[in-house]
């Protein structure tokens, strides 16, 4: 029987013909139709001319009767079919793209299907054509990716991996737990630590330890990159290396510096960072550093952490803002924030949004309130940037923020701290604590005052390296409280840091500034509501010299007459009386030693011992 009987009928040949020479085939012979034996007659031709044209030489000839032949003719048609074949790859897309190309999709493959340490893509990719079997032995990276727990069932497949892997750096994946030989699978990465770029070792505690202390044993010039995980990891701190955000899960405490997510290739996301959170839902302690090319892009998502106390993160505000949407934290956690590109209020607005929720929750129940520490920075190098530091925190606590604010303008000042104080319930803050503040004046403090309405002690001071400027923020806040009158907050208590300058660019006399406006404001006080304490910390008795002796009698008295405590140096309780009778008794003592013509200036110096 020939290949083509049975395929082509004689009415299909016709039509064959027919489509070929672009006629069509004749039905009838001199105007009479074909008896059905004439058709079949006709179709048998036409067959042996379909021979002719469409099979190969080795294939036109009758079939053989002898089986040399017959073998012979096999391997004549399976010839031409391999060249039929090599052919008909050539004019496929895929095969006409180079080497180059060809490889990369291969690796792509490899990658994603998730089967690299097992080298289950190599059974798929080797098996279509030579071309790609040799473009796949070429691959030495992928050949590099070795599951050490088939030691001890498939050791002819590692080592076939480690021969084909040639130069490139291994990358090793292993679980270590208590069973026979694993030590024995530590030992054998070890012999090829030298040439390992990545270690991924998990299992046992006891175990990774193990494997921790014989690595730094050895030379490992290659190694990126080192994945621990273990069931007792409960605190991570990792610094400015990029580790895989999928892997930590219940930890107590996370602390991450500037580190990526190395689990993908792309820029990582604020999605990913609160993946990573959901898995540590007893979180307690949490710092974030975040990199500069984390992008804010969220899933939605919302991830709670009930029991965290402490929050500190450190990034861009649009960042922040993105993590507060996602993150659901107690009132009482201490919040630590430090934001990079605010450069006026509307820069910080959607931030508030978020914010708010958590301090309307605090303000009213925390007793003593949780603390919030708020930093922007607007990164502007043209001579406009700025540093300001928000805190609330309970009253009495060590001052550690304060607001600094260099080459700025006041409005925009004004615009960020009213809107956190919008945020931060104002009702509820009875402490101001400016004792670190540069350069605000009294149109400022008026604005931020007004929206200060519980307020009760303020905290002032100025600072000897910035003189100047810490003095026009005392003054511009003591003119604020007289400037307001009825409607400033009713201060009950003023605590004043003195310094005394000796250098030589302090020529004038800043500190001795604020003296008036402190009697102003306590005789406007006096007028509304009493203060109870002033508390001058004067640690170098600037205050007692003799050219502020009236003004600070002046001071005494308006105190004293609202039933008032003044404090003065080290916060011990200061009366001009005693101090004059003091006085009087060291003048009588001098005259007894035969001391006479003390001067005024040496009766003040000896006033300050």
């Amino acid at each position: 029987m020939h290949p083509l009987d049975g395929v082509v009928s004689g009415d299909s040949a016709l039509h064959v013909l027919g489509s070929i020479f672009g006629c069509a085939p004749c039905v009838t012979m001199r105007g009479r139709a074909h008896t059905p034996a004439a058709l079949w007659h006709r179709g048998q031709r036409l067959r042996r001319l379909l021979r002719r044209m469409l099979l190969p030489p080795c294939c036109r000839s009758p079939i053989p009767d002898t089986l040399d032949e017959i073998d012979a003719h096999i391997q004549l048609f399976v010839a031409h079919l391999t060249v039929l074949k090599t052919k008909r790859n050539t004019l496929t897309p895929i095969d006409k793209l180079p080497n180059e190309l060809l490889a990369r999709i291969l690796r792509i493959y490899a990658h994603i299907s998730d089967n690299l340490f097992s080298a289950g893509w190599s059974k798929t990719i080797m098996r279509v054509c030579r071309r790609w079997y040799e473009l796949a032995m070429a691959e030495q990276s992928l050949w590099a990716y070795l599951d050490v727990n088939t030691l001890s069932h498939a050791r002819s497949t590692l080592w076939t991996q480690l021969a084909r892997a040639g130069a490139a750096p291994l990358t090793m994946r292993v679980s270590l737990y208590e069973r026979t030989g694993d030590e024995y699978d530590v030992d054998w990465m070890m012999d090829h630590a030298e040439r390992t770029g990545a270690f991924d070792v998990g299992g046992e505690a006891r175990l990774v330890l193990y494997f921790l202390r014989e690595l730094v044993k050895h030379q490992i010039p290659q190694l990126r990159s080192l994945r621990l995980s273990g069931s007792q990891l409960r605190s991570l701190d990792v610094s400015y290396v990029d580790f895989p955000w999928d892997l930590p899960a219940n930890l107590d405490s996370l602390r991450i510096r500037q580190s990526g997510n190395s689990s993908s290739p792309a820029p990582p996301t604020v999605a990913e960072l609160i993946d990573l959170l959901s898995r540590c839902p007893d979180l307690h302690d949490l710092d974030l550093e975040v990199p500069s090319a984390l992008t804010p892009y969220t899933e939605g998502r919302v991830t709670h952490l009930p029991r965290l106390q402490i929050l500190d993160f450190a990034g861009k505000v649009s960042n922040a803002t993105a993590l507060q949407r996602s993150l659901r934290i107690p009132w009482t956690a201490n919040v630590d924030l430090k934001l990079y590109g605010v450069h006026d209020g509307a820069g910080i607005r959607d931030f508030i949004v978020p914010l708010c929720p958590h301090l309307r929750g605090a303000a009213p129940n925390a007793r003593p309130f949780p603390t919030l520490m708020l930093d922007t920075m607007s990164g502007d190098h043209t001579g406009a940037s700025f540093i300001l530091l928000f805190e609330l925190t309970t009253a009495g606590k060590p001052a550690s923020r304060f607001t600094e604010k260099q080459n700025w303008t006041e409005p925009t000042l004004r615009q960020i701290v009213i809107k956190l104080l919008h945020a931060a319930q104002t009702e509820h803050i009875t402490h101001l604590d400016a004792s670190r503040v540069f350069r605000v004046g009294e149109a400022s403090w008026k604005a931020i005052l007004r929206n200060l309405p519980a307020l009760q002690s303020i905290q002032l001071a100025p600072h000897e390296y910035n003189l100047a400027g810490s003095t026009r923020s005392v003054v511009g806040i003591l003119g604020a409280l007289v400037a307001l009158a009825g409607d400033a907050p009713q201060i009950t208590a003023l605590r004043m840091l003195v310094v005394r300058h000796h250098t030589v660019e302090h020529t004038s006399d800043h500190s001795g500034a604020w003296l008036a406006p402190v009697v102003s404001a306590l005789r406007g006080a006096r007028a509304r509501a009493p203060l109870t304490t002033l508390d001058i910390d004067d640690e170098f008795s600037f205050t007692f010299a003799a050219r502020y002796k009236n003004i600070m009698r002046r001071m005494f008295r308006l105190l004293t007459g609202m039933g008032g405590v003044f404090r003065r140096r080290k916060s011990e309780v200061w009366d001009p009386s005693e101090d004059k009778r003091r006085r009087r008794e060291r003048k009588r003592t001098w005259r007894e030693m035969g001391i006479e013509n003390i001067s005024e200036t040496s009766e003040s110096s000896s006033s300050e011992d």
